[in-house]
């Protein structure tokens, strides 16, 4: 019995693991506005449409689009906010 249990646990673990990889793989896909339901068609098409969100802007020339780490982008962001918060500290303000 405890050797199933194990075997149940083991899998709920793995499970779990590959949770977290798939969240922490999101990204999102920047495109030009005139690209994005052939874009959006191509990654539903993959089977990434849980992973990958298509957002479209006239600012990405035709043609090109963008990968982001969001969660890399809220990190950095995160961690120069206190940075500048440290160093506004240091200088006696």
């Amino acid at each position: 019995m405890s050797d199933i249990l194990a075997q149940m646990r083991k899998a709920m673990d793995t499970i779990k693991f590959a949770e977290i990889v798939r969240e922490e793989a999101r990204r999102t896909v920047l495109c030009n506005s005139a690209d994005v339901d052939r874009i959006r068609w191509w990654v539903d098409q993959s089977g990434y449409d849980d992973i990958l969100t298509v957002l479209g802007s006239e600012f990405v020339p035709a043609g090109q689009m963008y990968v982001v780490d969001n969660q890399a982008l809220d990190a950095s962001t995160r961690e120069a906010i206190q940075r500048m918060s440290r160093e506004f500290r240091f200088r006696g303000a």
